[in-house]
């Protein structure tokens, strides 16, 4: 299972780890007041990646929420990791009904978009998150369109994809 991680910026400082769930989630029992960049552990991988970003944590606070739900792909900003979530999936495609425009990750030209699917069989849809490495490989991303996107899915248990050009 991947893992997120703290990494306080002061040397020897805590480094809380949760387990990242499914839907992009994650809880600390405890945390400390201050200064941390937010990290990806693939577990089997082993591979590590953290972000440039930091944010600060000025007070004790209980029911503190962090919203990295605007970037589903936090180990790909700034820093490009040599083993993902993505290196063992297996090569498909999906269609879905776009659901969130194409956004810019960090400084880069990759970007994400959002899209919901449809099983066929159960009729169940599922929220996606697709990663594309250059923006400028992707055809206009249109909320309300249908869209068929080749890629391999996460193999870390998150609704994440990895597109492929198209």
């Amino acid at each position: 299972m991947t893992t997120i991680r703290f990494a306080s910026t002061m040397a020897n400082g805590p480094v809380p780890v949760a387990t990242l769930q499914p839907d992009g989630s994650f809880e600390f029992a405890d945390i400390f007041v201050g200064m941390y960049r937010t990290g990806v552990i693939d577990a089997r991988g082993g591979g590590a990646s953290t972000s440039p970003n930091i944010f600060v944590i000025r007070d004790d606070v209980s029911g503190l929420t962090i919203d990295l739900h605007n970037n589903p792909f936090p180990e790909f900003d700034g820093v490009r990791p040599e083993r993902t979530a993505f290196t063992d999936g297996k090569a498909t495609e999906m269609t879905g009904v776009i659901t969130y425009k194409l956004t810019r990750i960090g400084e880069s030209d990759s970007a994400y978009f959002r899209m919901s699917v449809k099983d066929p069989s159960t009729g169940v849809v599922t929220p996606w998150a697709v990663f594309v490495e250059h923006d400028w490989q992707v055809p206009k991303i249109i909320v309300g369109e249908t869209l068929t996107v080749p890629g391999v899915p996460s193999t870390d248990g998150t609704n994440r994809f990895s597109a492929h050009t198209f």
